[in-house]
């Protein structure tokens, strides 16, 4: 189990350092002037999912459930929007994207309840 979560999530940091370097090279394409404010929180923002995600391998390969924490609270409010985005939309795109927006959000919460799971059963005796 703590071996597909791992993995699962060294994927999902792939992908977020795909996604950093994508959005650096949109800005350089757009030639606009260096805005200081947008690239800070671009990089604050990836920053923290890093750390995040850090924490919650780290938390799954020793077993601290306090590690997992972080993990936690930061996605909850995410992944809530993501299911309001898929909801909203349904109505709105075609049906392949439908299809994929709630596949997504089945996804990510599926991942979300086994980590709560996780956490559950490893908490630490010393609370």
């Amino acid at each position: 189990m703590q071996c597909i979560v791992c993995i699962f999530v060294f994927s999902f940091q792939i992908i977020i350092g795909l996604s950093l370097y994508e959005r650096i090279w949109e800005l350089v394409k757009l030639e606009e002037p260096f805005h200081i404010q947008e690239h800070t929180f671009i990089l604050t923002s990836y920053g923290i999912q890093s750390l995040t995600i850090i924490m919650l391998i780290l938390g799954s390969i020793t077993g601290n459930s306090y590690y997992i924490l972080p993990w936690l609270v930061c996605t909850t409010p995410l992944f809530f929007f993501a299911t309001i985005y898929a909801i909203f939309y349904a109505t709105k795109e075609e049906i392949s994207q439908i299809l994929l927006n709630f596949i997504a959000v089945g996804v990510v919460w599926s991942t979300w309840y086994i980590v709560v799971k996780f956490h559950l059963e490893n908490r630490n005796p010393d609370n």
